[in-house]
């Protein structure tokens, strides 16, 4: 593991590991667990306002798209278990600690045919995260934002 502060990271990688759990974050102390299916998760807590800013976030898969979501909520680290290295980069430059149990090109669909729909998103949208924060959440939810 690259960078983060062991007691903290374990803990939130114990809490990634339960069942039903796909991400999960951790601020104060106080661990706050999500479940969910893919980028669904970090978009139903967007809309509830986003973890909150300083806060440890760690989750099964973070790609591009995800990556948008915990530099908006201005996290201060971030472990994927699974993570593409544009997203590392992308995290680093906005001046998230970033580390990983895997580093891959990019975050591919379910079926392992072709990119990730959300990571479509973010390259569409120039990998810039509001931009692609405002999209991924009008895709999942099929409502229009406005900033």
């Amino acid at each position: 593991m690259h960078g983060m502060k062991e007691s903290s990271v374990e803990s939130l990688l114990e809490v990634l590991n339960e069942d039903g759990v796909s991400a999960c974050y951790m601020k104060g102390g106080e661990i706050v667990r999500l479940g969910g299916r893919r980028i669904r998760p970090l978009v139903e807590l967007h809309l509830r306002g986003g973890a909150p800013e300083g806060s440890i976030f760690a989750d099964k898969a973070i790609g591009r798209a995800a990556a948008s979501f915990l530099i908006l909520w201005k996290v201060s680290e971030a472990y994927g278990a699974l993570m593409s290295e544009p997203a590392r980069r992308l995290l680093e430059s906005h001046g998230i600690k970033a580390s990983w149990g895997k580093l891959a090109p990019n975050i591919l669909r379910e079926d392992g045919e072709g990119l990730c729909p959300m990571e479509k998103i973010a390259i569409e949208a120039n990998e810039d995260p509001e931009e692609t924060v405002r999209r991924v959440v009008e895709k999942v939810t099929g409502q229009q934002i406005f900033n």
